[in-house]
């Protein structure tokens, strides 16, 4: 069956928010080329066709002005509807998850729907269902990145955490320059917000990152030579009270000489 485009109206809960310039370019060439081969479903809605699934596939039709478009139309009541745009959304172009977080909010609001209870229809975790809601709330300057697929979502949700506005846009910045892992990222969050971390000596290092296909790694200002130091150096161990009094009167004395990197905390003597 053919439709012709005008007759195929959008339904008022969107999935897709945003649309990827390349891929939709890739996809207008293929249409172009062999023509719309999977339909676009749609629904019966009192005398008008709803779309249920198909949306790139209809932009790609506008784009190059096609009259006329297959589809495959279904019986389906709202909540069936929205399943069936969720798995064949999910079966393609991966669904930017700020989009899929405003989904999710519209689809609790028109069902009465509490999260546990849309994970279970839609056969994700509940945890998978409130992250993306709470990341509808992000700053711009979190979501844009993670939008335009300069930042992961794993990644981004490690830097949802941090406490300061300022030292967020910098590690962003770093991130989408150098790449880091989330693993990386929590630690970033992690030493932000106790107040201990500079960026000096992460700048500049996402050439030669990227060049190694290494991660730009966490510095942190050592708490007894004042020094940086990589987080591998760092060990947690115990101490009894006359350790750590040999400690405290080697800084007060000098041994530990503050600022300085030559050859540990206590320059090579011993303690």
């Amino acid at each position: 069956m053919e439709l012709s485009r005008e007759e195929i109206k959008l339904p008022a809960n969107m999935m897709r928010q945003m649309v990827s310039e390349r891929g939709m370019e890739d996809l207008v060439g293929s249409i172009k080329e062999i023509g719309i081969v999977n339909a676009i479903t749609v629904r019966k809605k009192g005398e008008e066709y709803e779309l249920v699934a198909g949306l790139r596939r209809y932009m790609a039709a506008d784009v190059l002005k096609m009259e006329k478009v297959p589809v495959k139309v279904v019986r389906a009541s709202d909540e069936r509807a929205e399943k069936i745009k969720m798995a064949e959304n999910k079966a393609r172009e991966d669904i930017d998850p700020i989009d899929e977080g405003v989904y999710f909010e519209k689809l609790m609001e028109m069902f009465g729907w509490k999260q546990q209870e849309l994970a279970t229809k839609f056969r994700v975790s509940k945890s998978y269902v409130s992250q993306r809601i709470s990341a509808v709330s992000w700053p711009s300057i979190l979501k844009i990145p993670v939008q335009e697929g300069l930042l992961t979502f794993s990644v981004a949700r490690e830097f949802a955490g941090i406490k300061f506005a300022e030292e967020l846009d910098r590690v962003i910045k770093q991130a989408v320059e150098s790449g880091v892992t989330p693993a990386v990222a929590a630690r970033w969050r992690h030493n932000i917000n106790r107040g201990d971390f500079s960026m000096e000596g992460l700048e500049g290092q996402g050439d030669e990152a990227a060049a190694s296909g290494a991660m730009a790694e966490l510095l942190y200002s050592c708490q007894i030579c004042g020094g940086l130091g990589q987080e591998i150096g760092y060990k947690i161990i115990r101490a009894c009270n006359i350790c750590l009094g040999i400690i405290k009167v080697g800084q007060e004395e000098g041994v530990f000489a503050k600022g300085e990197m030559k050859k540990g905390a206590t320059q090579g003597e011993e303690v």
